[in-house]
């Protein structure tokens, strides 16, 4: 089994998602560098889309809360 074919170990903090990717070094043709240039590049389009879409559901749920409390309710005792 080549070194390339070992699986990765798990590790203790593996949320992957906050950290960068860094793609290896490519010894390949251009072309195929160029393939994974726009396949780099598209994963991180679709995670900035996904924290988009994400916020963009938090801010819809927030506005939905604030719309079903009453106008004239107050978090303080009224006088």
């Amino acid at each position: 089994m080549t070194e390339e074919n070992v699986p990765a170990e798990p590790r203790d903090d593996d949320d992957t998602r906050s950290q960068p990717r860094v793609s290896p070094p490519s010894t390949g043709s251009e072309s195929n560098r160029e393939l994974q240039d726009v396949s780099r590049r598209r994963r991180e389009s679709e995670e900035k889309l996904q924290q988009h879409l994400k916020e963009a559901q938090d801010k819809e749920a927030q506005d939905k809360e604030a719309q079903d409390k009453p106008a004239g309710a107050q978090d303080g005792p009224s006088e």
